[in-house]
């Protein structure tokens, strides 16, 4: 960011981490700020009993949405809140907390009407009483991604040694180099790519981040490790 718009203002660079910043994906590190904050106390509030305070939760959160609404909350601030989020992060500790008792069959009419309700809103223009601009991204939503987790980590059997299961935690401790890539794809180089169509144009916003990020983090490994061993050793 600070490259690209040649911003001499340090002042605006560090408060733009806050601020959501430049371009697309740009809101991720005032999200990830916020949901480091947020989920500690979320374990507190529902250890003891997650199922009941997921359901509250839900309710909570789409309260907190609908008045976001209600408020006419501006664009710009909206897009760096994690009121959208919020119930992701409350599935994610549910299933943490309860994980061995969460059955496929229970979530199917949820996931259902999350199937239904993204579809209408995201293919069909349906207008809800939330906010629009990220219409398939609230509360309503999560379930159907969440039986989609559900189901993988239940019934996909992946050995530890084979290669998809060494790619995909690859994939996980590179993410964040991976991020910084999709950015940088989206700023300067997805406009020569918007001509192609279909899976091909999938294929290809998929592909340039994921196989630049891996190499972005390899070579940061490779430069960061050297220096971080002569440091250990010093230590000692």
């Amino acid at each position: 960011q600070y490259v690209h718009f040649e911003n001499k203002d340090i002042k605006k660079l560090l408060t733009s981490y806050f601020e959501g910043g430049y371009g697309p994906g740009s809101y991720f590190i005032p999200i990830m700020i916020q949901a480091t904050v947020i989920i500690p106390f979320l374990y507190i509030i529902m250890r003891k009993k997650p199922t009941r305070m997921m359901i509250l939760l839900f309710f909570v959160s789409l309260f907190i949405d609908v008045m976001s609404y209600t408020l006419t909350i501006d664009g710009s601030l909206y897009r760096i809140l994690i009121i959208r989020y919020l119930f992701a992060l409350v599935l994610g500790i549910w299933y943490a907390l309860k994980k061995s008792d969460i059955k496929v069959k229970g979530l199917i009419i949820p996931a259902l009407v999350s199937f239904i309700y993204i579809t209408a809103v995201y293919y069909y223009d349906w207008i809800g009483i939330v906010e629009k601009f990220w219409n398939s991204q609230h509360a309503p939503s999560y379930f159907y991604t969440f039986l989609i987790i559900l189901v993988a980590n239940n019934y996909l059997s992946i050995g530890r040694e084979s290669p998809l299961e060494k790619l995909s935690l690859l994939i996980g401790r590179a993410s964040f180099h991976i991020y910084l890539t999709q950015m940088f794809y989206f700023w300067c180089i997805h406009a020569y790519f918007s001509d192609l169509s279909g899976i091909l144009y999938v294929f290809t916003f998929l592909t340039i981040p994921i196989v630049t990020g891996l190499l972005f983090y390899k070579l940061d490994i490779k430069w960061t490790k050297p220096n971080q061993t002569r440091k250990d050793k010093k230590s000692r």
